[in-house]
C-alpha cells in the first residue's frame, strides 16, 4: 500500500508542503491586490488625457485622445489649417510640419508624444508681417500650381535654409525628398530656394 502511495507522487509530507505553499500564496497575492489598489497610475484610455506643448512661440494646454495624431489636433482642435492631410502614410510631405527645429510627418506622429516639445507650422513662418522671403520666392517662380502641397514644402525648405545656410542644389533635392508634387511643379520650387539662398549670399 506504501508503495503505491510513493508510484502516485503522493504522501502525508507532499500534502503538508503543498498546503503551506498554497496559503503563503494566498497570502502574497492579496496583498499585491491590496497595493494595486491603493495606486492610481496614469492609464491612457477612451478617455481623454492632458498635453502641453508649444505651438507656433504660444503654449497650449489640451485635452486630447490617445491615438490622435499631431495633423488632427494642429487642424480640428486648433483650427491650424497649414498642414494638409494627403496621403495620411508620411509618403507625400503635405502635413510636414517642424518639431525643435527638423521636419516631421505630422499625419504619422502621435500628438500625445509631443508633450513638453515646439512645433512650428506654416502659419508661423510668415507670421503678422506677411510673406515670407521663401515664400515670395515660390509666387515669384511660379512654383505651385494647385498649392496643396505647397505648405510642406515651405516648411522643409525652411528648416534646410535654417540648418544649412549655404545649401546646393543637390542638399535642396535632398531635403526636399519627403515632399511630393503631384502638379510637377519640384524644378520651380528648387529654383525658388535656390534664389533664397542667393539673396542671402549663399548660392
Amino acid at each position: 500500500m506504501g508503495d503505491e502511495k510513493k508510484k502516485q507522487g503522493f504522501s502525508r509530507r507532499t500534502f503538508l508542503k503543498g498546503s503551506a505553499l498554497t496559503s503563503a500564496l494566498g497570502t502574497s497575492l492579496n496583498e499585491n491586490e491590496a497595493e494595486a489598489k491603493t495606486s492610481t497610475p496614469l492609464q491612457l484610455g477612451p478617455n481623454d488625457a492632458p498635453l502641453s506643448l508649444t505651438v507656433n512661440g504660444r503654449k497650449r494646454k489640451l485635452s486630447i485622445s490617445a491615438d490622435e495624431t499631431l495633423v488632427e489636433v494642429l487642424r480640428d482642435r486648433m483650427g491650424l489649417t497649414g498642414a494638409k492631410v494627403g496621403c495620411d502614410r508620411g509618403a507625400c510631405g503635405a502635413c510636414t510640419v517642424l518639431v525643435d527645429g527638423l521636419p516631421r510627418a505630422s499625419c504619422l506622429t502621435l500628438a500625445m508624444d509631443m508633450a513638453g516639445h515646439t512645433v512650428e507650422t506654416v502659419e508661423a513662418i510668415g507670421g503678422k508681417s506677411g510673406l515670407s522671403t521663401l515664400q515670395n520666392a515660390f509666387i515669384q517662380q511660379d512654383a505651385m500650381q494647385c498649392g496643396y502641397c505647397i505648405p510642406g514644402f515651405v516648411v522643409s525648405a525652411e528648416a534646410l535654409i535654417r540648418r544649412k545656410p549655404d545649401a546646393t542644389r543637390k542638399d535642396i533635392e535632398s531635403a526636399l525628398s519627403g515632399n511630393l508634387c503631384r502638379c510637377g511643379s519640384q524644378p520651380h520650387i528648387v529654383e525658388a530656394i535656390l534664389e533664397v539662398l542667393e539673396e542671402s549670399g549663399n548660392p
